[in-house]
């Protein structure tokens, strides 16, 4: 009886030693996991901040350079055609088509920072909707394989929610209202000098009209009417490749912020 009694006691403490050392090991995760959340929270936004920058940053210079590196009558061809297309008919106010560069840089650059700005509350709200325990202090720790899960949906609800601020921006929109608010704008001591300049520009049309005939150029060589829709769903299809390529790039990233003591434990 006594040996039944001690070989019981050896077995539940044998047993205890077991049932603890596997909790512990199911359960190993960095200390304080639950303090985890800024690392967590910042790494996510990190990875879409370097995206987005890449992405737009990318297209922005195309264009702009697609602009400066064309002769002056392949640019004044560009910028006549997408200010005819936005206008819906033909625009005839030279002086505001020659400030067209700039209006599309300053919108690109504002269009840039907005979604930028937008990186932030998408994160937020998308790792509280999908990972609701990450940052609650005491929570149980979330399993490798779970993190990898919720860090594909976060990747597809931010994404929509880029493409959606990308969507309201309208750059076409702002650039079109610039162009008619130039339109409509009485004439100062600039505009007037800018008016001065439309017979120059006149000259240059016959100009480069006579080229196009003399050189046999294709009128669709330069597709400026389409100029800013290209350069927007463009850079939406860079956008959304990136996102679906680069969602492995999140889960590693943040893996190695969490896990950097547990190199060597298979996911």
């Amino acid at each position: 009886m006594r040996f039944s009694l001690f070989t019981t006691t050896i077995l539940l403490t044998v047993a205890t030693a077991v049932t603890t050392s596997t909790a512990q090991k199911l359960h190993q995760q960095p200390a304080f996991w639950s303090t985890q959340a800024d690392l967590i929270r910042s790494a996510v936004e990190d990875h879409y901040s370097s995206m987005i920058d890449d992405v737009l940053s990318t297209h922005a210079e195309d264009l702009l350079l697609k602009l400066t590196h064309a002769s002056r009558c392949q640019r004044h061809r560009i910028l006549q055609s997408q200010a005819n297309a936005l206008s819906s008919g033909s625009f005839s106010h030279d002086a505001c088509v020659a400030r067209l560069p700039e209006y599309i840089g300053r919108h690109i650059h504002e269009q840039t920072r907005h979604v930028s700005q937008a990186v932030t509350p998408a994160v937020e709200e998308s790792l509280i909707a999908l990972w609701p325990e990450y940052h609650l202090v005491g929570a149980l720790p979330t399993a490798q394989h779970q993190i990898s899960s919720i860090l594909y949906s976060v990747n597809l609800a931010v994404g929509d929610q880029l493409h959606r601020t990308l969507d309201a921006f309208d750059i076409l929109g702002r650039v079109r209202n610039d162009l008619e608010t130039c339109q409509q704008q009485p004439s100062t001591p600039v505009l007037q000098q800018r008016n001065n300049s439309i017979l120059k520009l006149c000259f240059t049309n016959v100009r480069c009209m006579l080229r196009r005939l003399l050189a046999a150029e294709p009128s669709d060589q330069v597709d400026g009417e389409h100029l800013l829709d290209t350069y927007s769903e463009a850079m939406k299809a860079d956008l959304r490749s990136e996102l679906e390529g680069r969602v492995g790039e999140l889960v590693m990233t943040v893996f190695d912020d969490l896990y950097a003591e547990d190199d060597d434990e298979e996911f």
